[in-house]
């Protein structure tokens, strides 16, 4: 077995400077989130969360030289982009940008840490790299070691160990009166650690105070949180406050749930601020909240706080969400208007929009059905591999059937996955089948399949199971012996656009690093039913009035879809329903009518029929009407002339084509009297495979049949 070990993940930040009494004063800009809200906060979070990690850091420097280096601007507008989304989040002004004198005085107090593997706010003179931009810098940061960028950020807010019982780096990062901040960022490399220093403290340090939404500043903040961001020590604080005697209780349904309060600090770290760890048997555990089965309430009444001489209490609710789970009667995107439109002319839609939210974009979609199975037999055209170079994702050492499964192991200790391309619209009976085998593993090793709506910003599980091997000595014995059948319901995402993956999952603990066959999981004969594959798909950005105009300049089958993003420009984290449009030709009445001979009799399948078809295979003169002109009918330059002023109507199937052995047969099975599938069975382009019969048929009445 190999132990995979959690990082040791440290920061410091207890920066202390006395405050003055502040004054409120309004401040604009930037974004606001009303976490009111449940599908505002969801749609932020999903939207920003992880627009704000994996970028590029671009890193110039060498920590072993000395050189600090820089990062690429997109890095630090995404760590900004962390601390305004806490920030906004807890409801104080979220229009924090990075100073460049700041980033790169904290670029050197980060290669400070990370050059002596220590965090001070004081480095002696003595360290390795010791300058004096970098020395400022510290005495005035946020410090981290371990952490770099957005991870650092997120590790500050979550203030854990024992040396951050006052939480000091969540006080600063929710200063209100913070306008700019800088940050510093080493990443791992040549036996150096990771570092970050966030520069903490503006020109506006101990300023007038800007309104807040809350008055106080809460973490976890009133309203619906996402769970991962719900840490084992939750705060309050407010200005000029005393919390000596200070009280707190929370409840969850009306029962008490157990905390205890951290001592206080008579250290002025930000703002006052007093600090408690509850912990409950459903969702608050001592390392901080875990995934909730459904929305979970929280109140918390602070009592006894003394401010300016008078005492006060405080009362509000948390409610911890999984913001992967859309809540009943949640107001998304959903479209409205015509099902079927003629090409060419314009359809109105509309869209519901949500309060606060300033991001919508359309996405219009063509499919066709989805029929593959997939198990490696086909090789990994249909699959987006996402395993380690060091063992073959197609495996063909214990197939289920074939001579091939896919099969995902550990062999370096990091999750791997395959994913299914491309995406799919699932219908209202979908089902995902497939077997799977989950062999050598230990209990820190689960098989994963997840379902993602938002183009894998967030998933959700479909199916885990972990291996049963404590790992801490030999495993002999598979978890599974043989394979096993599933049959998941995907019923309940019927109507979105979805994605998804297999991932066989590792974070910390013991794992099997061998990759063969025998150890860990062997997945084949993946099948989904009722689905469709997107092969077409176009997205434009759309403002924030609720409707748009959709006019395709091509018939077919089509579905829109509009998404919802926190703010113009990102990514939409929530999608509403597929919303079918079913596009016709539009074919105008046919000139002179269909009686292409001029016998004036009903059109005939042997001889108007005929003669459409023989002319579409590019027969003229003679050869097109020998025969085929009833008696009393026109000569052959008046039939010629009428096909010519009705050819531009004979695109029957839509294709954008003009065939005899499509169009033509359409013509003449028509005449014939066939009708359904009889009508279009081998006799559509394959453009049109989709079209329906019923639209075949309306095209040809249109044309006086």
């Amino acid at each position: 077995m190999t132990r995979k070990a959690c990082g040791g993940l440290v920061a410091i930040g207890l920066l202390v400077l006395a405050l003055s009494a502040p004054a409120a004063v309004p401040v604009s800009g930037g974004f606001q989130i009303d976490t009111g809200s449940r599908f505002a906060t969801r749609v932020f979070y999903l939207s920003l969360f992880a627009a704000s990690e994996n970028l590029p850091m671009g890193w110039s420097g060498d920590v072993a030289g000395c050189n600090a280096g820089a990062t690429s601007e997109d890095f630090k507008d995404a760590v900004m982009l962390r601390v305004n989304l806490f920030r906004a989040l807890a409801g104080v002004p979220a229009v924090i940008d990075h100073r460049a004198d700041y980033d790169a005085k904290a670029q050197q107090a980060a290669l400070l840490m990370s050059a002596n593997n220590a965090l001070s706010h004081a480095p002696p003179n003595t360290w390795n790299c010791w300058n004096a931009d970098g020395n400022e810098a510290a005495g005035k940061s946020n410090l981290s070691l371990g952490n770099r960028g957005w991870d650092a950020v997120y590790s500050q807010m979550r203030d854990d160990g024992d040396n951050n019982a006052v939480v000091g780096h969540r006080r600063w990062i929710l200063y209100p009166q913070t306008r700019q901040m800088g940050t510093g960022d080493i990443p791992r490399g040549g036996g150096f650690r990771r570092a970050n220093a966030l520069w903490i403290l503006d020109d506006h340090f101990a300023g007038p105070r800007p309104v807040v939404r809350d008055d106080f500043v809460a973490w976890p903040p009133r309203g619906f949180v996402p769970w991962p961001l719900v840490f084992a020590r939750w705060s309050f604080s407010y200005p000029g406050a005393d919390f000596s005697s200070a009280t707190v209780r929370m409840t969850r349904n009306g029962i008490d749930v157990p905390l205890t309060l951290e001592p206080g600090s008579s250290a002025d770290i930000g703002e006052p601020t007093l600090v408690w760890k509850p912990v409950d048997d459903l969702v608050l555990r001592p390392a901080g909240a875990t995934r909730p089965a459904q929305d979970t309430a929280y109140e918390v009444m602070v009592g006894n706080v003394s401010v300016g001489g008078e005492t006060r209490s405080f009362r509000y609710q948390v409610t911890v969400i999984d913001p992967d789970q859309t809540a009943a009667g949640a107001p998304l995107p959903e479209i409205s208007g015509p099902a079927t439109l003629d090409r060419g002319q314009p359809g109105s839609y509309r869209y519901v929009t949500a309060p606060g939210l300033s991001g919508y974009r359309l996405r219009i979609l063509q499919s066709m059905p989805y029929d593959r199975v997939e198990g490696g037999e086909n090789g990994l055209g249909g699959l987006v591999d996402g395993s380690d170079a060091d063992y073959p994702l197609l495996d063909g050492g214990h197939p289920a059937s074939g001579a091939r499964a896919l099969h995902l192991a550990h062999p370096n200790g990091r999750s791997q996955y395959f994913e299914l391309v491309p995406d799919f619209v699932l219908g209202d009976a979908a089902r995902l089948r497939f077997v799977s085998r989950l062999g050598l593993a230990t209990v820190d090793e689960t098989a994963r399949v997840q379902l993602s709506t938002n183009g894998g910003l967030s998933w959700v599980d479909l199916y885990t199971l972990s291996g049963d091997a404590p790992g801490s000595g030999p495993i002999s014995t598979p978890t599974e012996a043989g394979y096993g059948v599933h049959d998941l319901d995907l019923a309940p995402w019927a109507g979105q656009v979805i994605r998804l993956r297999f991932v066989y999952d590792f974070q910390t603990g013991f794992y099997v690093p061998d990759p063969a066959s025998r150890v860990g999981w062997l997945v084949d004969d993946i099948r989904l039913s009722d689905s469709r594959e997107v092969t077409q798909s176009s997205v434009t950005e759309l403002d924030e009035s609720g409707a748009f105009p959709f006019a395709p300049v091509a018939a077919g089958d089509y579905r829109l879809q509009v998404g919802a993003a926190a703010v113009e420009g990102f990514t939409p984290s929530v999608w509403g329903r597929v919303f079918p449009v079913n596009v016709q030709v539009g074919v105008p009445p046919a000139p002179n009518g269909f009686d292409i001979d001029g016998s004036g009799g009903a059109p005939d399948a042997f001889t108007d029929g005929v003669l459409v078809f023989r002319y579409l295979l590019g027969l003229r003169g003679p050869l097109l009407t020998n025969g085929a002109i009833a008696p009393g009918g026109a000569g052959a330059n008046a039939v010629e002339t009428h096909l010519d002023g009705l050819v531009g109507n004979l695109d029957i199937d839509g294709d954008g084509l003009r065939l005899a052995r499509t169009d033509g047969m359409l013509v003449i099975r028509y005449l014939l009297g066939m009708r359904g599938s009889d009508l279009i069975s081998g006799a559509l382009g394959a453009g049109a495979l989709q079209m329906p019969a019923a639209t075949i048929e309306s095209r040809l009445a249109a044309l006086g049949l």
